[in-house]
């Protein structure tokens, strides 16, 4: 079961039953007319340890479900959400067309408390790695739209060429 996400549940992403699982919803939605497809949870290899290799096996799920995005429709987009530490892979770079970073300014932890410098720069230093090899590079900060904290993390994600946005962490 997955932390925090009532019903979620992470998966063995390495395994090839699971593979064909996801290629097939993919394969799917390509087929009903969808522009791509939004991979959630990508940084589940942080936690869920694979053998063989975590970072490696995400990559390679990545790739296939790529692959299979884009042999049904060309220029299917490939959206990835959180991870964005593996776009230093270069194989997974040519892979996906953009990423989506929630709590990058805020809220890591889930508490809308500011998030460390550290934790800020490393992952600015990521995403701006993304931006430079053509990426689309999203933020979502867990935040009131009009308050302060809002407006300055949409100023200075919007510096960095990226493109923020408010949400409710409930998505309801």
């Amino acid at each position: 079961r997955t932390q925090g996400l009532e019903g979620n549940y992470a998966a063995k992403y390495w395994d090839p039953e699971w593979k064909e699982i996801v290629k097939a919803r993919v394969k799917e939605a390509m087929d009903k007319g969808y522009d791509g497809v939004y991979l959630d949870r990508v940084d589940t290899y942080e936690n869920v340890k694979a053998p063989g290799g975590s970072k490696a096996e995400m990559v390679k799920l990545v790739e296939e479900v790529s692959r299979t995005a884009k042999s049904r429709k060309g220029n299917a987009a490939v959206i990835v959400q959180n991870g964005e530490e593996l776009v230093n892979d270069e194989r997974y770079a040519r892979a996906i067309d953009g990423i989506a970073k929630e709590d990058l300014y805020h809220g890591i932890h889930h508490d809308k408390r500011r998030n460390s410098s550290e934790e800020v720069s490393q992952a600015e230093k990521h995403l701006s790695r993304a931006k430079a090899k053509g990426k689309s590079v999203m933020v979502v900060e867990y935040l009131d739209d009009d308050d302060d904290e809002a407006n300055s993390a949409k100023s200075r994600a919007r510096s960095k060429g990226f493109v923020p946005t408010t949400a409710r962490r409930e998505l309801d």
